[in-house]
C-alpha cells in the first residue's frame, strides 16, 4: 500500500512539474513570464537547489559538488532561478552516467555573477548545439529522454534576468551550463 500511494505521489509530482513547465512556456511565448526582482545571495541559494538534488545524484552513484564562499549579490526572482538552476541540475543529473561527476560553481568577477554546472555526461553532439535551447528540442540517450522544456525556460528565465545562459559540449566527455548575471552591490 505504501509503494502504491509512494508511486501515486512521484507520478503526482512529474505531471505537476509538466503542467508548470507547459504553463511557463506559453508565458514566455506570450512576453508574459512573470519575473520579481529582489536582491538575493546566488551562493547560498545555489547550494541549496545542489543540496536538495544531492539525494538523486547520490541515488544515481554521481558525485555532486559545489564550489562557492564568497558572497555574490545579483537581482532576481528567488523562485526562478531555483527553477533555471534545477533544471540545468537536473539535465546534468539525468545524461550523466553512474560514478560521473557534476560540479556547480558560482563566482564573481567584473561585476558579473558567473554560475555553472558542468558534468561528465553523455555530451551533446556539435551539430545539434544550436538549437539545445529552441522549445521541444529532444534528445534521447538510452533510456533517458527529454522533453525540450526545461533549456527552453532556464534560457528565457536568465534573459529576463539580463543574463545569458551559454551551452559548451563534448560528446562522451560531457557539458557544461553556465550564465553570467549583473552583480549589484
Amino acid at each position: 500500500m505504501r509503494r502504491t500511494s509512494a508511486s501515486i505521489e512521484r507520478a503526482v509530482r512529474r505531471m505537476d512539474a509538466l503542467v508548470g513547465d507547459l504553463l511557463d512556456a506559453a508565458a514566455i511565448e506570450s512576453g508574459t513570464l512573470p519575473v520579481v526582482l529582489s536582491k538575493q545571495d546566488l551562493t547560498p541559494l545555489v547550494s541549496d537547489v545542489a543540496g536538495d538534488l544531492r539525494l538523486i545524484a547520490e541515488e544515481r552513484r554521481l558525485a555532486l559538488v559545489f564550489d562557492g564562499s564568497e558572497s555574490v549579490f545579483v537581482l532576481c526572482d528567488k523562485g526562478r532561478m531555483a527553477q533555471c538552476l534545477g533544471n540545468l541540475l537536473t539535465n546534468a543529473i539525468k545524461f550523466t552516467p553512474s560514478g560521473g561527476r557534476i560540479v556547480v560553481r558560482v563566482a564573481a568577477e567584473k561585476g558579473r555573477a558567473n554560475v555553472s554546472v558542468g558534468d561528465t555526461g553523455v555530451g551533446i553532439p556539435a551539430e545539434r548545439m544550436r538549437t539545445i535551447f529552441d522549445r521541444s528540442w529532444e534528445t534521447r540517450t538510452g533510456d533517458r529522454s527529454g522533453l525540450g522544456l526545461g533549456l527552453y525556460i532556464a534560457r528565457h528565465i536568465i534573459h529576463a534576468h539580463g543574463g545569458k545562459l551559454e551551452a559548451q559540449s563534448t560528446v562522451r566527455l560531457g557539458s557544461t551550463f553556465s550564465f553570467t548575471l549583473p552583480c549589484v552591490e
